[in-house]
């Protein structure tokens, strides 16, 4: 992770030494009914964060991404920038910020931050226990998006112990979709199908670039993340029972073991061949 600077880093240790001694009233958060509210106890702690304050923040006319970074290493909170949506918005990582303020909230700095930047339509969310740092226009399309789980299309019975695995860590600096479905497979343990083909007459392949790093966080959230900055509301998945071999390490070999398959395509494809009268009783 690149450093954001001498001045910076001093406000950083300062901040850390500092955070915590003060709170402030909640603000209220924009009512948007795709996102899930931040009522869950981990969002929560989240918004309340973000209501402290710190003695002093000093960032001279540093890069927005380095300006972020300073907000993840004072809260240590997963932080998801939704780049696409900014750089439609006029705004990109080398966007320079200037932050000079005392006695300021964390949630004060963060849109002092996007301000300075010299955009209006930047904003932050709190979902899925992460801060999610994107447009006005953004947040309020996903009122209308579906999925990314469809879960009228899944089997439900079981999904839950699945999509609610706990991932450690995610680092994605820049890698292909296919590589990152390939990791998060290999974290899991969960077989994850992509129809490719789908995805092609969409506009998205392979090579489509992925860059996420979120630690702790359900499996489902990562691949609301990875989804979401891969097709941009045209994706989605379902979740159906399968079988693959695993390893038992009482018995000594590989035995058939019952699991969900994660399969992945874009939500017309899935809801034209997951109806619910063809899934699996």
């Amino acid at each position: 992770m690149m450093r954001i600077g001498h001045f910076a880093a001093a406000a950083l240790i300062f901040a850390t030494l500092f955070l915590g001694r003060s709170l402030a009233a909640p603000t209220s958060q924009p009512d948007l009914e795709a996102i899930p509210p931040a009522v869950s106890p981990e969002n929560q702690k989240i918004e309340d964060l973000l209501d402290r304050h710190l003695p002093s923040v000093q960032l001279p006319g540093v890069k927005l991404s380095d300006a972020i970074d300073f907000i993840r290493d004072v809260t240590g909170e997963n932080i998801y920038v939704d780049w696409k949506a900014l750089e439609l918005a006029g705004v990109t990582k080398h966007s320079p910020v200037t932050v000079s303020a005392t006695h300021i909230t964390i949630r004060e700095t963060f849109r002092t931050i996007l301000e300075g930047t010299g955009s209006s339509s930047l904003e932050i969310y709190v979902m899925r226990s992460t801060i999610v740092v994107s447009t006005k226009l953004n947040f309020a399309d996903r009122k209308t998006q579906k999925g990314p789980y469809l879960a009228e299309l899944s089997d439900s019975r079981n999904d839950a112990a699945v999509l609610e695995k706990h991932i450690a860590s995610v680092q994605l600096p820049q890698v292909s979709l296919k590589d990152a479905t390939d990791l998060v497979r290999d974290l899991t343990g969960v077989p994850i199908n992509v129809k490719w083909k789908p995805l092609a007459a969409a506009g998205i392949d392979r090579n489509t670039p992925i860059s996420l790093t979120i630690h702790d966080a359900e499996f489902s959230s990562v691949l609301y993340f990875i989804l979401d900055q891969a097709g941009d509301g045209k994706l989605g998945y379902v979740t159906e029972p399968t079988e693959i071999m695993a390893y038992d390490r009482t018995l000594k070999k590989r035995v058939r073991k019952q699991t969900e398959l994660i399969t992945i395509s874009t939500i017309d494809d899935l809801e034209a061949n997951h109806a619910p009268a063809t899934r699996p009783n």
